[in-house]
């Protein structure tokens, strides 16, 4: 019985490991997902917030351009006029490819406008952090940019938050400017909660599942724990009522063969009596075991009829004592007890809140007074013995004088 309920527990923390398993692979599965949006978003509104300084920096310059250029090509080799004279650039196609505007005329205005106004990392990083925070993206962000002069020098700038080593999951480059002259890299990292707050319902509902099929499954597993609890008190029930009425039957035969008995010695005295002084001792001794006859049937009558004194005594879920047969019966074993043993635990269960003194205890097993605290402590160690099969009852000392048997509460 012990078994299968391990093996049914252990099943059930199978079925609760599978499931939290199964919720966290799909969660993971829409993480990545709500992190491969996040991504695309982040970079879209990094370009969108580039776009719009631009165009802020235009209208500031008053500087505006109308693009008649129905088909525009974006030549790789570029020509400026300078105060030295015209000078060819080639630009780099992946470059190009990452520039943010692909028509030649605008990315022209883009290097002029910045040629006359840098663009601020500060300005940037703040427009797209405020962008982020609107679209539910929280972020730690940091912008770079390097702009290429005409003489081919180079200048850094950035983010005064920067520490010298910029730190983040995410790195993207954009380009702006004709020759690609201006170098803008974004880096960015999103922690576990920004990913989950993005966007939360998913996980929520496979939270929700996860802990329904959870609670289910347990309270499947306690409804039949309680099913199986009640079909085994009913069969142990039904096991005791017939115990019990076994026990009553042989009484009635112990009382019948004693009541036998007890004729037949009293015809046999009868018998001695006759013959006088010649078998005087023959019928005392009789006399004694016809005496003894009669105190055994006495008991018997008492037990089969007065019902103060059960036959059988539910110690735990596991232990019954059968006080007539002497024996303590445990599933289907049964552990026979001496007559010192059988009365000891007797008078304790007959006892208010089973505590017994010592004087009890002596009078109770010794009533001839030859016990002693020995002799008691003996007893009391061979009956805690017995009574092991079920740890949960014990035997302790209350007090300084009381020893106190210890059942587990039913229910």
């Amino acid at each position: 019985m012990q078994k299968q309920t391990v093996m049914k527990r252990s099943r059930l923390f199978l079925w609760i490991f599978g499931i939290l398993m199964q919720a966290f692979l799909i969660s993971m599965h829409f993480y990545q997902r709500n992190m491969e949006a996040m991504y695309t978003e982040t970079e879209y509104l990094l370009k969108e917030v580039l776009n719009e300084e631009l165009h802020r920096k235009q209208l500031e310059l008053n500087m505006f351009y109308v693009s008649r250029i129905v088909v525009d090509t974006v030549p790789l080799t570029i020509r400026v006029t300078t105060s030295e004279g015209v000078k060819t650039y080639t630009v780099d196609l992946q470059k190009s490819k990452k520039n943010i505007s692909q028509s030649m005329a605008e990315r022209s205005w883009h290097s002029i406008v910045c040629m006359k106004s840098c663009l601020s990392t500060d300005s940037l990083q703040q427009l797209w952090n405020e962008r982020l925070k609107k679209s539910k993206i929280f972020a730690n962000t940091d912008i770079h940019i390097s702009i290429t002069h005409l003489d081919n020098t180079t200048s850094y700038f950035k983010c005064k938050t920067c520490d010298d080593l910029c730190f983040g999951t995410h790195k993207i480059t954009f380009y702006v400017g004709n020759r690609c002259e201006i170098e803008i890299t974004a880096f960015w990292s999103y922690s576990w909660q920004a990913i989950y707050q993005y966007n939360s319902t998913p996980f929520e509902v496979i939270g929700i599942v996860a802990a329904v099929l959870i609670i289910i499954f347990c309270s499947w597993y306690l409804t039949k724990r309680y099913i199986s609890k009640i079909r085994n008190d009913r069969r142990r029930l039904a096991n005791d009522r017939d115990r019990e009425r076994k026990v009553r039957m042989q009484l009635e035969k112990d009382q019948k063969r004693l009541e036998v008995k007890q004729k037949e010695y009293e015809r046999r005295i009868k018998d001695l009596s006759l013959k006088g002084e010649e078998r005087e001792e023959e019928r005392k001794s009789m006399e004694k075991i016809l005496k003894e006859y009669k105190m055994q049937i006495q008991k018997l009558k008492e037990l089969r009829e007065s019902g103060k004194e059960p036959l059988l005594y539910i110690l735990s879920s596991k232990v019954t004592f059968d006080s007539y047969a002497k024996l303590l019966i445990c599933g289907d074993q049964s552990i026979s007890l001496t007559s010192q043993a059988c009365q000891l635990l007797d008078t304790f269960l007959n006892a208010p809140e089973y505590i017994l003194t010592y004087e009890e205890l002596l009078e109770c097993l010794w009533k001839d007074g030859s016990g002693d605290m020995i002799r008691l402590r003996v007893a009391i160690s061979r009956l805690r013995i017995v009574l092991s099969v079920d740890p949960e009852i014990s035997i302790f000392q209350k007090d300084i004088n009381k020893y106190q048997l210890v059942l587990p509460e039913k229910g």
